[in-house]
This record gives structure tokens, sequence and C-alpha cells, in this order.
């Protein structure tokens, strides 16, 4: 298991820049690897399904933080982004 960091614009990600820690989810070195477009995403797995995969997995990961006490109970404020200001 590995943390895989978002690659959307929306959460930080940019050119030489990486998303913080609290946009990343769990999830296996090949899941990592279609992410970061090391490997072509699965046939018939849309742009569009792996970013809700991606969110819905990040939502699953900041619970199991938060279970263990490594992240705050209420989520951090959305940062404004040229995409969503």
């Amino acid at each position: 298991t590995v943390l895989c960091h978002s690659n959307f614009l929306a959460d930080g990600k940019g050119m030489g820049l990486k998303a913080p820690d609290t946009a990343a989810a769990f999830g296996c070195s090949a899941c990592h690897d279609v992410l970061d477009g090391r490997r072509p995403r699965p046939a018939g797995l849309s742009l569009l399904d792996l970013e809700g995969a991606f969110y819905l997995a990040m939502r699953r990961t900041h619970e199991i933080l938060r279970s263990m006490g490594l992240l705050d109970a209420a989520p951090a404020a959305t940062q404004p982004t040229l995409e969503h200001p």
C-alpha cells in the first residue's frame, strides 16, 4: 500500500508541485502508476471514472487516518485555485 497523491489541478498539483498529503489516497502500486500516468488506464475506465474512484478512495483514506488519530476530525477547507476560485 502506498500513498497516491492527486494529480488534479484542483488539489494543488502543478508543474513541479505535488498535491498536499491531505489530497492523497491509499492504493496499490499498480493503481498509483495509473494515477501518475506511468501505466495506461484499464480498458473501459474513463478519466471521469478514475477521478471519481480517486476521490472516493481519498475520503476512505481520511476516515482511516481520523480513526487512527492521525488526521484532524474536521476536513480541511478547500483552498481556492485558478480552476475553483
